[in-house]
């Protein structure tokens, strides 16, 4: 017990010197990648060249070669919506504004951002705004009358067109989210569980666990128990609480040695419930 209190404040101490560290140098400039110079692209930047003003924007933003500063990363990130229509540079503009840059009044909103930035081709800026017409109608379709029922019915269509579009160009979580939609009508499972997959395959957390549920289930998909048992696995042993629970619910389909690493992994998570004898 005193061995592991003394592991426990070594790691304490450890990571509280990083998190000083990253702090005192959080506004240094980071070290600049091959091939770009914070002086020419200004000079680009400033001549009208709009997606040099974005990739600018971005080394503001991450004090790469330049002190952080996210003022300038949304001024670069206006221009180049603006003055150049830049997709990214919408896209872009809205997220920053959206995790608390300050606006202007009279300026677009970020989902006004990321409406211009989608009907543009920015898998992002699709997906968020998909996001926000899901949203829009579960809120109508909450309302319980027939008008907002049918308004709601042609949010998740546009949504789920977005959605594809941004799922189609490898965005893993517009392919789950386009699977959540597809998975509420029984036809569409099939395609539902492919989108999960497909998310899956790219290293996506919620992707393959929902690609479980459905192997275990049987939705969209053949049942498969031992396969729905490893894929849980995979989750299980980064953590996932969900994941943990299935592996225990399903843990004859898995080795006992398999099942035992998982849990040693994760000692904090409540121990399986043994079967009272019958």
């Amino acid at each position: 017990m005193l061995n592991r209190y003394i592991k426990c404040s070594i790691l304490l101490c450890v990571c509280c010197a990083n998190a000083a560290i990253a702090t005192a140098s959080s506004n240094a400039p980071r070290v600049m990648p091959p091939g770009q110079d914070v002086l020419a692209l200004s000079r680009k930047a400033v001549s009208g060249d709009a997606k040099a003003m974005v990739v600018l924007a971005d080394l503001h933003e991450r004090g790469i070669g330049t002190p952080s500063n996210t003022g300038m990363a949304v001024s670069w990130n206006r221009r180049a919506a603006l003055e150049g229509n830049e997709a990214d540079g919408w896209a872009n503009w809205g997220r920053l504004m959206e995790e608390g840059a300050q606006g202007t009044p009279g300026e677009p909103t970020p989902i006004e951002c990321f409406e211009k930035a989608a009907k543009l081709g920015n898998s992002f800026a699709q997906r968020k705004h998909a996001d926000y017409l899901t949203d829009q109608g579960l809120k109508l379709k909450e309302s319980g009358s027939l008008l907002g029922k049918f308004n709601a019915t042609i949010c998740f269509s546009q949504a789920a067109d977005l959605y594809k579009e941004a799922a189609t160009a490898g965005d893993p979580i517009a392919q789950w989210r386009l699977g959540d939609l597809m998975g509420s009508s029984e036809p569409c499972r099939q395609a539902a569980y492919m989108w999960y997959q497909k998310a899956a395959d790219q290293g996506n957390v919620t992707g393959r666990c929902k690609a479980a549920y459905c192997l275990e289930h049987g939705y969209g998909c053949p049942k498969d128990l031992w396969r729905a048992a490893q894929e849980y696995l995979i989750i299980a042993r980064q953590g996932n609480e969900m994941a943990i629970d299935a592996c225990i619910r399903l843990q004859e389909h898995l080795t006992p040695a398999s099942f035992q690493a998982m849990l040693a992994l994760n000692p904090n998570h409540p121990p399986p419930r043994r079967s009272s004898p019958g």
